[in-house]
């Protein structure tokens, strides 16, 4: 019977050698899980920062937008069509326009805006009417010197956004 629990003994000292190997395996397992685990929400963490950092541009691209369109607004409403106004401007794409305030007037100027890493520009276009509806395609023989199509674009290094507008002649000036 003595001899049988020195047996006893030997099997479990040799169960505790295999079992410590199995130990260090579970402690390397895990700390791969952690370290995966870890890049992941490392990766998390910088696509949303870059989402962000996207998002956030678009926001301005677009204050710039609707800031330029209320500027052409004003510009529209304070002068005269035909005279000093929108009756006079070049259009199509080779004719880039931006406004800038002069002591509380609004200006055209030929060409882009630079705002920081953002360019601004104003295209204008003749505008066609059939059955007093804008057509789709400008058609000299239908022209509406009374309506100018207004694209204004913000463009940035990774995209661009564009709005389109009419703006029309209200005074009959």
């Amino acid at each position: 019977m003595f001899r049988n629990m020195n047996c006893n003994r030997k099997n479990n000292k040799n169960i505790k050698k295999e079992g410590s190997g199995f130990i260090l395996l579970e402690i390397l397992i895990t700390i791969a899980l952690i370290g995966i685990v870890f890049f992941v929400l490392l990766d998390i963490g910088f696509l949303a920062m870059n989402n962000w950092s996207v998002a956030k541009r678009e926001l301005v691209a677009d204050s710039l937008i609707k800031e330029e369109l209320e500027a052409l607004r004003g510009f529209r409403d304070k002068t005269k069509w035909n005279v000093d106004g929108l009756g006079l401007v070049n259009t199509g794409q080779d004719n880039p326009y931006y406004l800038v305030n002069n002591q509380g007037k609004w200006t055209l100027v030929s060409g882009e805006e630079i705002i920081e890493i953002f360019k601004r520009k104003i295209i204008f276009e003749n505008v066609s009417r059939t059955g007093g509806k804008i057509d789709d395609v400008y058609n000299p023989a239908n022209n509406d010197p009374d309506t100018k199509k207004v694209t204004v674009t913000v463009k940035w290094p990774e995209k661009s956004l564009s709005v389109v507008s009419y703006l029309t002649n209200w005074k009959n000036d």
